[in-house]
């Protein structure tokens, strides 16, 4: 039987097109495009991952172009035969998405953060990102 953990989340993100450097979303959020990544490739970037793939995102940039807040990037995921044992992964990627872009070009700005973390069976996590400040808090544990 399969244990699967299901994510969802978004981040805000904001930048300046034209006064700060280009975004490279490899760098940021670890991959470019994770739904076209290869089995074999999983380990090489730095987003979580169950046997059946890693996390996925879309990048959505603000409709009025010129807005400060300028993506909204959702994160989504069923990653199989992840329990858990490995929720500190997507804590760390978590966080070291939030620490790279509070530290300034060439990594845009971070307004805020949430993403919910669903083991099946087990507990369900909330982690937030506001003004600078990290939470982890558990929602619900089953036994």
């Amino acid at each position: 039987m399969s244990q699967w953990t299901h994510v969802n989340g978004a981040f805000r993100f904001d930048y300046v097109a034209g006064v700060l450097p280009p975004l490279h979303w490899n760098d940021i959020l670890g991959v470019d495009r994770p739904s076209e990544l290869e089995e074999a490739d999983w380990k090489l970037c730095s987003l979580p991952y169950g046997s059946e793939g890693p996390l996925l995102f879309n990048i959505n940039p603000h409709p009025l172009r010129n807005h400060l807040n300028a993506f909204n990037v959702q994160v989504f995921g069923d990653l199989r035969d992840f329990g858990s044992e490995r929720v500190e992964e997507i804590f760390r990627w978590f966080r070291g998405v939030c620490h790279r872009c509070q530290s300034g070009p060439p990594y845009p700005g971070i307004r805020d953060a949430v993403v919910t973390i669903d083991v099946e069976g087990g507990e369900y996590r909330l982690l937030t990102y506001v003004d600078g400040i990290l939470s982890d808090r558990l929602v619900r544990k089953r036994v």
